[in-house]
């Protein structure tokens, strides 16, 4: 296993992988931290993400649900962060 000792190797590490497994990384990654957010919304998003199998209609679905609920809850230049952070974790 190659040793990750900054941002950008662990950014470098990311890239290596295919879409496929970035989307399952992330979405183990949101799992984890679920506890901070309790909008269903996102729940979805993470459960569709995590989907090896997941249509791109079903993960356009989710796209927009996640973006719909980081815009709820954030106003201004920080949900449009939050809507640029979703659309590199679920793919679009």
């Amino acid at each position: 296993m190659t040793r990750i000792s900054n941002e950008g190797e662990f950014r470098q590490a990311i890239k290596g992988l295919d879409i496929g497994r970035q989307r399952l990384l992330a979405a183990r990654f949101a799992d984890n931290v679920d506890d901070l957010c309790h909008d269903k919304r996102i729940a979805y998003a993470v459960r569709i993400a995590a989907a090896p199998k997941a249509s791109n209609d079903e993960l356009d679905v989710a796209f927009h649900e996640a973006r719909a609920a980081a815009i709820d809850c954030r106003c201004g230049a920080e949900g449009e962060k939050q809507y640029r952070i979703l659309s590199d974790f679920i793919g679009n």
